[in-house]
């Protein structure tokens, strides 16, 4: 049976969810949803969007993962066993992740997937066998529709460390508190990877208000592209992240909002990082998935 990965929702009242019920969602392996970060999701489900700037970034800066509380988040490596990107589980066979990562080569055979990983390069290995750039990407302006499908083999079964996770309903609300995962550098024009999996909290920013920020002023593609970061820098996507998730709750499960794409160095004052905005290609997605199936 193929994983379902479009969102459910929740009837109740998000906060009156019993343990019980927590156990058996997770037992079921439904998209978006794991035991550890279950009263997270419900939290961030109920959170009330607030100003970004006023944020305590104290209480949310990056630091490692728990193992295996983002099942959907999966590397990307080169044939060499180098990590390249991140990427977010989808469907039992399919992953989302960025275009750019594939700037270079663009054959399946040229890179593996790692799924249910915490350690980097850790986790179950599975053969990318197809790689489906979006056909927008890049066109008639940088960046645009920063989005490639990888189809992999042999598919996921869903498992406590490894499930897709929800693909949108509804477009990303603005100053929601959402969740950026992956191994990337933790510092600025370092080229190592982190050794763990990491996790970060941003806030979404207004995309128009993005497009007017002097260093983003005719970069932002506001169809495609949503913005997330905070006033002072400090917290953000990094190198090696590209491809990885932005996660924002929604009834009780994560979505995938965005997907990590570009930004002017990392975590700089005034410079927020700039993600794929996955419900504005939600169609294609779904296209993609079933011409690729097999």
């Amino acid at each position: 049976m193929k994983a379902f990965c479009r969102i459910i929702v929740f009837i109740g009242i998000i906060g009156t969810v019993s343990t019980e019920n927590k156990e058996d969602i997770s037992g079921n392996f439904g998209c978006g949803v794991h035991s550890t970060n279950f009263e997270l999701a419900q939290t961030r489900s109920a959170q009330v969007p607030a100003d970004f700037v006023t944020l305590d970034h104290r209480l949310i800066g990056g630091s490692e993962a728990a193992p295996h509380s983002w099942p959907w988040t999966v590397q990307l490596l080169t044939r060499l066993g180098q990590h390249r990107c991140g990427g977010s589980l989808i469907d039992d066979s399919f992953v989302l992740t960025a275009a750019h990562c594939f700037a270079k080569d663009r054959r399946p055979t040229s890179y593996s997937v790692r799924v249910g990983g915490h350690i980097s390069g850790s986790g179950s290995p599975h053969r990318v066998t197809a790689v489906s750039i979006h056909p927008w990407y890049n066109l008639g302006f940088p960046s645009a529709y920063d989005f490639a499908i990888m189809r992999i083999h042999p598919p996921v079964n869903s498992s406590v460390t490894a499930r897709p996770i929800c693909l949108p309903r509804l477009p990303a609300v603005e100053n929601r508190l959402c969740v950026v995962t992956g191994w990337g550098s933790i510092l600025e024009g370092s080229a190592l990877s982190a050794p763990a999996l990491r996790e970060i909290s941003v806030p979404l920013v207004s995309t128009i208000f993005c497009s007017t920020l002097p260093n983003y002023i005719g970069r932002i593609h506001i169809p495609s592209m949503l913005c997330a970061g905070y006033s002072y820098g400090k917290i953000d996507s990094c190198q090696g992240d590209s491809g990885g998730p932005l996660m924002c709750a929604r009834d009780g499960r994560w979505e995938l909002t965005g997907v990590v794409s570009w930004g002017i160095g990392c975590a700089r004052p005034g410079m927020p990082g700039v993600y794929g905005n996955v419900h504005s290609v939600s169609p294609w997605i779904d296209l993609e998935m079933s011409r690729l199936r097999i």
